[in-house]
């Protein structure tokens, strides 16, 4: 990832659609772009971390109010 300028994520629901999404990047709150007609999330990095661990949480709710929250980590 260190030489990768942004991450994508690609986010969907078969019944109500996309409510409300949310990211934090170590703990920070992160803007993310979303998408609709790819289905895709993408957040693009200001900083230039390099040979860092980062952790990103993402947060993802339906029109149901029903929630998803993944973690990922990775070195920038």
């Amino acid at each position: 990832m260190s030489e990768k300028k942004s991450i994508r994520f690609y986010v969907s629901d078969n019944f109500s659609g996309i409510d409300y999404y949310s990211a934090t990047l170590n703990g920070k709150w992160i803007l993310m772009e979303y998408d609709p007609k790819k289905n895709r999330l993408e957040h693009f990095f200001l900083e230039e971390k390099k040979n860092e661990e980062q952790k990103l949480v993402l947060t993802v709710f339906d029109g149901l109010g029903n929630k998803n929250e993944k973690e990922f980590y990775f070195i920038r």
